[in-house]
């Protein structure tokens, strides 16, 4: 397995990572929280705390299994497939413990029927990949640096012998459209649902709004922090073109 980690490496030697303006592929992600918030008073929806630590501490459990998973794999030096990985980093990436405060830093409660249904999956999964391949997508060449590429960009690459990375990278372009679809799908369903109560409308809209903010941020974040230096590879129109 170890060859294997170094024949990747090899192939991503010297090649250039062309990264388009993601903001801009994300479309219409346009957040404005405030306009929700000021609807949401007096809060209807009481849901019994403990309904919500028993929610925050199994994403805490997934999130620390998920964890040991990755280490064990560094460890033993194991590349995973891309749907071992995608499983693995959906609990890894953290995002799904980090929603389950936004009902509480918003100071609004989701009723629990909604919570429990599949398109409030579906929001929290879809906003959690496109956060992975956002931080993937960034990350990479300080990965490749460090030798460890359990990233979703040579995974990708890793599937085929022929496949060529820019190849790869327009199949993860897809793969983001695709997240955001099913996103907004099941957000106008969760709307349909709440048939004409305005609060849990402004509510559920809320819960959207810091979903899109958590991608949309990590972004902006990504672009400008010294963790990344991207600046040096922007080009015209918002991409980068990372040597790697």
């Amino acid at each position: 397995m170890a060859d294997e980690i170094e024949d990747l490496l090899n192939r991503l030697s010297g090649k250039e990572l062309h990264v388009p303006d993601l903001l801009t592929i994300l479309g219409d992600w346009k957040t404005d929280i405030n306009s929700h918030l000021g609807q949401l008073r007096p809060l209807r929806y009481q849901q019994p705390r403990e309904v919500h630590r028993r929610r925050l501490f199994a994403e805490i459990e997934f999130y620390i299994s998920e964890v040991v998973t990755e280490h064990a794999r560094q460890h033993d030096r194991a590349l995973p497939n891309v749907d071992e990985y995608l499983q693995m980093r959906m609990g890894t990436s953290g995002m799904l413990v980090f929603l389950a405060f936004s009902d509480y830093m918003n100071k609004m409660r989701l009723p629990q029927w909604i919570m429990e249904k599949e398109e409030m999956a579906t929001l929290k999964n879809e906003t959690t990949k496109l956060a992975m391949f956002v931080n993937d997508i960034y990350s990479l060449q300080k990965e490749i640096v460090s030798g460890a590429p359990q990233n979703i960009v040579p995974l990708l690459l890793n599937t085929s012998s022929t496949k060529t990375l820019d190849e790869r990278m327009d199949e993860l372009i897809t793969m983001i459209c695709v997240s955001v679809q099913k996103f907004e799908e099941a957000l106008r369903n969760l709307d349909a649902a709440t048939g004409e109560d305005r609060t849990l409308h402004n509510s559920l809209h809320v819960y959207a709004d810091n979903c899109r903010t958590l991608v949309t941020g990590l972004i902006e974040w990504s672009k400008k922090t010294r963790r990344y230096s991207l600046g040096q590879y922007e080009v015209r129109g918002g991409g980068f073109k990372i040597p790697l």
